[in-house]
C-alpha cells in the first residue's frame, strides 16, 4: 500500500498549487447527488477489494467442486438431514415465504437498475454480461452437481407457488444474480447495497425451504456468480468513489471547523483535499472510506502471509477504526517531541466515510530532493526525528524519503502515520531505520547515509535494522528504486555492517511463502482429504479386513517394500 506524491501538492498530502481542481464544495456543480456519494464518472481502476473477493470465491468454488467430484457421498447425508428438517415445516407457512420471497427475487434486479440509475450503461452493461456469463456456467455444471441433491426427497416435495413451481428461482437465475449483485454493488449507496445482498440471500433461501437444492450446491451455485461478477470487475474496473460535498460539509460541521476554499488534492489514491480555516491555518483533509480500508486491510494480510516477524496489528475492519489509529498514533508521536502534522478534528459522516483533518505541512518530500540539497545536517534532522519517534515505541512502517517532508527552512516533518505501530517490537523499528536507510542511499549513496544515521539512530535499532536489509522487508516503492541501482542493497548492508563491528551479515529469514512451503501445503491437503474418505468408508473397511486371510501380511508386506528397492535401482539406471 505504497501511497504516492503529486507534484502539483505542496506535499504529499498536502495544498494544491494554483491553477488545480475546482472546489468539491459547489453545489451547483455536483448536483444534488454528491449529498450522498459522488462518483467520478471517467475514472475508473480495479479495487483490491474486487480481486481478494476473486481469489476467495475461486479457492471456495474451487474447494467445493473438488469435495464434491471426490468424495459425493460425505455431502448427501447431512444434505438430505437438512431438507427432511425442511420438509417438516407446515406447509403454509413454507409456501407464503417462498411467494414472497419469488416476487423479491423477481423484482429486484429491476429495482436495482432503477436505483443505479438509466444514465450509467456502462455498469448496467457489465451488470447483464456477468449475469449471462454466469448462468451460461452455472448451466454447463447443474447436471454434474444433481447427483449431489439426494433424488428421493425430492420426489416428496410439492411444486406449489404463486409466480411458477417451487424450483424458481433456478440455479442459473441464481447463479446469475449473485454477478449481477457482485458488479453493480459498488455504485450503490450502502442502504442500497445490503438491501441487493439480503435480496440474493432470500433467493438463495427458497431454494433450500422448497428442498429442490441443496446448501452444497446452493453454495456452488453464489460462488460461482460471485466469482464471475468479481472477474468482472477485475478485468474492467469500477467507478473510483469520492466524497461529495454533503459528506464534507457534514463532517466539518460536526467537527466544528469552518473551512475556507475546500479544493481536492490531484493525482492522489486516497482521496485528499485542502482548504483554509478563517484564521489562516491550510488544512488537509484525508477522507477514508471503503476503498482505502480495503486497501489497508489487504496489504497488511498479503504482509501477514508473505512475511514473518514484521506483521502489523490491523486497526479495525471499519474506516472509523482506521481513522482513530492513525489520530491516535499522531497525537503519540507529537507527544514524544516528534514532528507530525497536527490533528485538528476527526468524525464519521454518511455512507461510512471518515474524514480527519490534519494541519497541512509546508515543503517537499526528501525524494524529491536533489543529492547537494541533502546536507549532512538534514539528515541528522531526519535521523533525529526518527529517534524521537522510536523513543515512544513507535514504528511509522512505511519510512521512506517519500514519507519526510522538508520545510523551506529545512525543518523534518514525518507524515502519513496511518499504518504506524504502537508498542512496537524491536523488528519493527528495525525495518524503519532499513527502509530510511536504502531510501536514502539512493539519493546520498550507501556510505552517507549509514554514516548518518549512527550518530543519530540506536545501536540496537541499528543491530536490529541489518538483517532487514533485503528487498522484502522493503516497501514496493523502495524496492523498485533499489533494483534500478545494482549492487545499492549490498552496499548499504556492508557499511552499516562495519560502523556497528559486525564481520558479516547474516540476513533475517523473514520469507513465510515459499515453493517448499506451498508443495507441503498441498501435501498436507492431499492427505487431510485421503484421510476424510478413510473415515467416510471406515465401516466398509473394517468389514474388508474382518474377512481377510491374515496368513498373506507378510507377503504382502514384503512385496511392498521390494517395489521401493526396484525404484531405486531403476533410479539409479
Amino acid at each position: 500500500m505504497d501511497h504516492h506524491h503529486s507534484p502539483r501538492c505542496v506535499h504529499d498530502r498536502g495544498v494544491t498549487q494554483p491553477g488545480g481542481a475546482p472546489a468539491v464544495n459547489d453545489p451547483e456543480e455536483h448536483g444534488p447527488r454528491s449529498a450522498a456519494l459522488s462518483e467520478a464518472e471517467d475514472e475508473w481502476r480495479r479495487h483490491p477489494s474486487d480481486v481478494a473477493r476473486l481469489v476467495l470465491a475461486g479457492l471456495v468454488l474451487g474447494g467445493l467442486l473438488v469435495l464434491a467430484r471426490f468424495d459425493a457421498e460425505a455431502l448427501r447425508d447431512p444434505s438430505a438431514d437438512l431438507l427432511r428438517a425442511v420438509g417438516r415445516l407446515p406447509s403454509v407457512v413454507r409456501d407464503l415465504f417462498i411467494g414472497l420471497a419469488q416476487v423479491a427475487a423477481l423484482v429486484a434486479p429491476v429495482v436495482l437498475v432503477l436505483v443505479a440509475g438509466w444514465r450509467r450503461v456502462r455498469e448496467i452493461g457489465l451488470m447483464v454480461v456477468a449475469g449471462v456469463v454466469a448462468a451460461g456456467c452455472m448451466a454447463l455444471v447443474t447436471g454434474w452437481l444433481d447427483r449431489v441433491v439426494p433424488p428421493k426427497l425430492l420426489e416428496t416435495v410439492s411444486d406449489d407457488a404463486w409466480l411458477a413451481d417451487a424450483s424458481f428461482p433456478s440455479a442459473t437465475y441464481l447463479a446469475a444474480f449473485a454477478a449481477a449483485v457482485t458488479v453493480i454493488s459498488p455504485t450503490l449507496p450502502r442502504a442500497w447495497q445490503r438491501i441487493a445482498w439480503a435480496s440474493l440471500g432470500l433467493a438463495a433461501l427458497v431454494r433450500l425451504l422448497s428442498a429442490t437444492q441443496v446448501p452444497v450446491n446452493l453454495a456452488v451455485t453464489i460462488s460461482l456468480g460471485v466469482l464471475v461478477g468479481s472477474a468482472v470487475l477485475v478485468a474492467f474496473g469500477a467507478p473510483v468513489r469520492r466524497p461529495g460535498a454533503g459528506i464534507l460539509d457534514e463532517a466539518l460541521q460536526r467537527m466544528g471547523l469552518k473551512v475556507e476554499g475546500l479544493t481536492e488534492v490531484p493525482g492522489r489514491a486516497a482521496r485528499t483535499f485542502s482548504g483554509t480555516l478563517p484564521d489562516g491555518t491550510v488544512v488537509r483533509i484525508d477522507c477514508i472510506g471503503r476503498d482505502e480500508r480495503d486497501e489497508d486491510v489487504l496489504y497488511r494480510a498479503w504482509r501477514l502471509v508473505r512475511v514473518k516477524g514484521l506483521a502489523d496489528e490491523a486497526p479495525g475492519w471499519s474506516p472509523l477504526r482506521h481513522a482513530q489509529h492513525e489520530a491516535l498514533v499522531s497525537l503519540m508521536a507529537r507527544d514524544g517531541g516528534a514532528r507530525v502534522p497536527r490533528v485538528l478534528g476527526m468524525a464519521e459522516a454518511s455512507d461510512r466515510e471518515t474524514v480527519v483533518v490534519f494541519e497541512a505541512t509546508d515543503g517537499r518530500p526528501l525524494a524529491d530532493l536533489d543529492a547537494d540539497e541533502v546536507t549532512d545536517d538534514l539528515l541528522h534532522q531526519v535521523w533525529l526525528q526518527v529517534g524521537l519517534l522510536h523513543e515512544r515505541r513507535i514504528a511509522h512502517r512505511q519510512l521512506d524519503a517519500g514519507h519526510v517532508i522538508v520545510g523551506p527552512e529545512g525543518a523534518v516533518t514525518l507524515v502519513d502515520l496511518d499504518s504506524g505501530q504502537i508498542s512496537a517490537r524491536r523488528e519493527q523499528l528495525g525495518a524503519d531505520v532499513a527502509e530510511l536507510l536504502v531510501s536514502t542511499a539512493l539519493t546520498v549513496g550507501a556510505d552517507r547515509a549509514v554514516a548518518a544515521a549512527v550518530v543519530d539512530v540506536d545501536h540496537d535499532d541499528l543491530v536490529a535494522a541489518l538483517p532487514l536489509v533485503q528487498p522484502l522487508a522493503l516497501s514496493e516503492r523502495t524496492r523498485k528504486a533499489a533494483k534500478q541501482q545494482k549492487g545499492l542493497l549490498g552496499g548499504v548492508a556492508s557499511a552499516l555492517a562495519s560502523a556497528i563491528g559486525e564481520d558479516e551479515v547474516q540476513l533475517a529469514e523473514i520469507q513465510r511463502l515459499t515453493v517448499g512451503k506451498l508443495m507441503s501445503g498441498v501435501g498436507f491437503i492431499v492427505l487431510l482429504l485421503f484421510g476424510v474418505g478413510l473415515a467416510s468408508n471406515w465401516s466398509d473397511i473394517v468389514g474388508s479386513f474382518s474377512g481377510a486371510d491374515w496368513a498373506y501380511v507378510p507377503w504382502i508386506f514384503l512385496a511392498m517394500v521390494l517395489t521401493f528397492v526396484f525404484r531405486a535401482v531403476s533410479l539409479v539406471g
